[in-house]
């Protein structure tokens, strides 16, 4: 260490409560830039998620779910919903000219389970024509599910290959999803041959009976892939006057609304955690400025002794690099843990989708942070060092001003 550096140490060390005021100071700005970084990058990855998240152009509902539910939640999250819609419905969607891929889904129930944190669901798709769920397959099997079988959502505490005993019914765990941000995440999907089992299964043990639910009168939510863009209207238009008691839903639209405001939520992330980051920059060169003030003998004394100008530069920033350095480390591990605990809720609290980045990204921005709060720190130092660094060293031993 040269002797500049071991200066700055030893300087520190004497002024324990002045190094740690800066070093929270430091840290405030290192917490402010790495949240601000994370939250708009979080919301502009949710953003991307929830416009490509379904694969489907529309989707139809029953009309007491619309009732129930406001379309920008059935849009953004879908709905677990025991509101149902007769088959007929199906039947007579499937034969609208210009719809390239169709598929109901059915949900069973939703039961609190020690597999997650709040709700599991339990729904009934047809992987023969599901093109909403099989894309999300991150693990396990792709396609060609056998009665028995289910797939899990990400949200699961579940491996591929473990068996589980629905109400009764003993199942394995044959895929488990990505994050899609939605219920699916806290999802079990089967087809329905095995929804059939575990309804039988309940009732003859007498653990439920689900409401008289039934997979072959009812069904959840229909999605629909049109073929072409332009006829998107014209199906929607045909599901909404003819098909009695269900809505169609463009989901493309309804994401409009949404993607404005979680792209206006994001700027405005953006601009406050820079508009933070300048004032607590600001207010660290006041509170430096006001330090070294007061340490004016002392690099008087320095100065007599032969220091150079520029040995009291590096002294002074070199004491602002360290402090730095601890606070960056300290805000930003303090952002991760705030990110691990409440990453989950901030979409929820915002009304907005939000997926928090990959450990690739949070390593970039911590890395970034980490640079960015050095930096300002020292650049905070550099104004009262170059100011210290030219006093007359003889005017302030005699106690002039």
């Amino acid at each position: 260490m040269n002797l500049q550096n071991n200066l700055s140490w030893r300087n520190i060390r004497k002024y324990p409560g002045r190094s740690i005021a800066l070093a929270i100071l430091a840290a405030l700005m290192a917490l402010i830039l790495f949240a601000g970084v994370m939250c708009t990058a979080g919301l502009r990855r949710g953003l991307s998620a929830v416009e490509g998240r379904l694969g489907a152009d529309i989707m139809v509902v029953s009309y007491q779910t619309t009732t129930r539910y406001d379309m920008d939640s059935i849009a953004l999250q879908g709905v677990p919903t025991t509101f149902y819609m007769k088959p007929e419905a199906l039947e007579k969607i499937r034969s609208y000219e210009g719809i390239r891929q169709i598929t109901p889904q059915f949900y069973l129930t939703g039961v609190k389970s020690d597999l997650c944190d709040g709700t599991m669901h339990i729904i009934g798709f047809e992987p023969e024509s599901d093109f909403v769920v099989s894309p999300w397959i991150a693990e396990g099997r792709q396609d060609g599910f056998a009665g028995g079988e289910l797939v899990a959502g990400s949200g699961l505490a579940v491996q591929v290959g473990q068996t589980l005993t629905v109400y009764g019914t003993q199942c394995r765990v044959a895929a488990k999803l990505a994050q899609t941000d939605t219920y699916y995440d806290t999802a079990l999907f089967a087809d329905y041959d095995t929804i059939r089992q575990i309804i039988a299964s309940a009732k003859e043990q007498g653990l439920a009976d689900f409401g008289g639910a039934d997979p072959d009168a009812m069904i959840s939510d229909i999605l629909i892939d049109v073929g072409e863009e332009g006829i998107i209207e014209e199906v929607l238009n045909n599901i909404n006057l003819y098909v009695r008691g269900t809505v169609a839903i463009q989901t493309k639209n309804m994401m409009s609304g949404i993607s404005q405001g979680a792209a206006g939520a994001a700027n405005i992330a953006a601009v406050l955690a820079l508009g933070l980051f300048i004032l607590v920059t600001l207010i660290l060169g006041a509170v430096f400025a006001m330090i070294e003030n007061e340490r004016r003998k002392e690099f008087a004394v320095l100065r007599v002794t032969g220091a150079p100008r520029k040995m009291i530069s590096r002294i002074i920033t070199g004491e602002a690099a360290f402090v730095s350095m601890g606070g960056a480390a300290a805000g930003i591990a303090a952002g991760l843990i705030c990110m691990g605990l409440l990453a989950g809720r901030i979409g929820e609290r915002l009304g907005l989708p939000f997926t928090a980045p990959g450990a690739g990204q949070m390593a970039v921005f911590a890395v970034i942070a980490f640079a960015l709060t050095v930096a300002g720190g020292c650049m905070a130092a550099g104004f009262a060092a170059r100011r210290l660094a030219g006093i007359d060293p003889g005017t302030v031993l005699r106690g002039e001003k």
